[in-house]
C-alpha cells in the first residue's frame, strides 16, 4: 500500500526514481516536477497512509513520525551516493537477505 502511494502520481507531480520500504521507515529518491512541493507530496503520503492502514490492515497507533528528514541533491556524487543508500538499505540490516520486494530502482526516464 505504501508502494502504490508513492507511485500514484508518478511522472505527474514528481518523478520517483528509487524508493524502499522498510519495516520501520522509508526512503525515497524523488524529483518535484512542475510547480510541486516536496513538503505537500510528502505531507500528502503520510496523510493518506495514516489514514488508510489502520482501516485496511486494522493497526492501531501512530503510523509516521511528526518530523521528517528532507535531503536536497547537491550533484552527481550526492545523488549516486543517496541511490546507492537506498538500494542497499536492507541488506544492511538483514545481512542474509537474498532478496527484498520493496526496493526498486526506477531509472532516469522522466519523459
Amino acid at each position: 500500500m505504501v508502494v502504490s502511494t508513492l507511485l500514484h502520481f508518478n511522472r505527474d507531480r514528481y518523478f520517483v526514481f528509487a524508493y524502499v520500504v522498510m519495516n520501520d521507515h522509508v526512503h525515497v529518491l524523488v524529483k518535484p516536477l512542475g510547480d510541486s512541493d516536496m513538503s505537500k507530496v510528502l505531507k500528502g503520503w503520510k496523510s493518506y497512509t495514516a489514514n488508510q492502514l489502520p482501516r485496511r490492515f486494522n493497526r492501531k497507533g501512530s503510523i509516521w513520525q511528526k518530523d521528517s528528514y528532507t535531503h536536497i541533491i547537491r550533484d552527481e556524487e550526492d545523488f549516486i551516493t543517496k541511490a546507492e543508500y537506498i538500494l542497499t538499505n536492507p541488506q544492511r540490516r538483514w545481512a542474509d537477505l537474498q532478496k527484498y520486494d520493496w526496493v526498486v530502482w526506477l531509472g532516469f526516464d522522466e519523459d
